[in-house]
């Protein structure tokens, strides 16, 4: 085998590499964005603040009712 036959045969088995990973390079593209997209939604959601949360407690003769958002109220009945 010459030189030059050598040289065309590695081409021809980078070629077909190249054809035969096609595909599971643009999986592998695919799935990472969709990684990403995921990491990126937990982020955001663990960065959100709720608008206002309710803590109520009912005894036998009162309420107390306790919301917080961006004040703090308190309030007995």
């Amino acid at each position: 085998m010459t030189d030059k036959e050598k040289i065309q045969s590695f081409g021809d088995m980078v070629q077909a590499t190249e054809k035969l990973t096609r595909s599971w390079r643009l999986a592998l593209l695919i799935t990472n964005i969709l990684w990403a997209l995921v990491f990126l939604a937990f982020i955001l959601l663990a960065y959100l603040t709720p608008d206002t949360s309710y803590q109520v407690q009912d005894f036998e003769q009162q309420t107390q009712t306790q919301s917080a958002g961006t004040e703090v109220v308190t309030r007995g009945d």
